[in-house]
């Protein structure tokens, strides 16, 4: 299910793995076994030719079903592992730019509650 509308995203490969990034997502591509060639005898070397309607692309799967004690006692990733999920999930962090100060100054004082607010004061001091 969607969140949102249907975009053209660009297939892109890091070490013969087939992913897209599609609404701030990564995900992998499930390829599927390949089919012999038409008329190909059973386990020949010939294959179809994959096509890109062939690929179904989801979230990776990761490892979050193992017991605790697996978790507990990983020694962490070696320099190369690093390097390779660095390639294939992109850095770990999250930038968000620092929202802009008169902007919510003025979202602020344009929102609902504190021009009922400002109406209530001024009504208050014209009833004196």
């Amino acid at each position: 299910a969607g969140r949102g509308s249907p975009a053209l995203c660009r297939v892109q490969r890091a070490e013969g793995r087939l992913w897209v990034e599609w609404q701030h997502q990564r995900l992998a591509a499930a390829v599927p076994p390949p089919l012999p060639a038409a008329g190909a005898a059973p386990g020949g070397e010939e294959a179809e030719p994959l096509l890109a309607c062939d690929l179904r692309f989801a979230e990776p799967d990761l490892p979050v079903g193992r017991p605790l004690r697996t978790y507990s006692s990983h020694a962490g990733l070696g320099a190369l592992e690093h390097a390779r999920l660095l390639e294939e999930h992109g850095p770990n962090e999250c930038s968000v730019p620092p929202p802009d100060v008169r902007a919510l100054l003025l979202r602020q004082l344009l929102a609902p509650m504190t021009i009922v607010q400002f109406a209530t004061a001024l009504l208050w001091c014209l009833d004196a």
